[in-house]
């Protein structure tokens, strides 16, 4: 990501409950709404947020904007992060507007992926360990 983006943890004081579904829904909603945000999101709803054995799916549905391709992609960065920050979630599909978030920014259809694409915790971990920010 150029460095305009940022992308880092923020404090909340949501606390993980028993209800992983509610807990997710309620840390994208945070998300979402997050003034710092450098894309636009409007008439986004959290259609869908359901949890079992592991698996999350999210299906999630209105408009986001960005300038470039590179705004998108760090908005599914966000949302990919907010999703595997809890240690509950080991796998997960999330979908807006019927396509994965996955394809966001992309604008090469050799690196599209498929709609139902399962994102996984080892994925996630090895971004996090690629992209992790050294001070000089």
């Amino acid at each position: 990501m150029p460095d305009i983006y940022i992308l880092a943890p923020e404090l909340s004081e949501l606390v993980y409950s028993s209800d992983t579904a509610l807990d997710l829904r309620l840390a994208l909603e945070l998300m979402l709404k997050d003034g710092r945000n450098g894309w636009i999101s409007t008439n986004l709803d959290i259609v869908e947020a359901v949890f079992d054995a592991g698996h999350a799916s999210v299906i999630l549905q209105g408009d986001y904007f960005g300038v470039g391709d590179v705004t998108l992609i760090a908005a599914r960065t966000q949302i990919l992060l907010t999703v595997f920050a809890n240690p509950s979630i080991q796998t997960a599909t999330i979908t807006l507007n019927g396509d994965t978030i996955g394809n966001l920014g992309v604008s090469n259809s050799l690196m599209a992926k498929p709609a139902d694409y399962v994102f996984t915790r080892a994925e996630i971990e090895a971004y996090l360990a690629e992209n992790l920010y050294v001070s000089p």
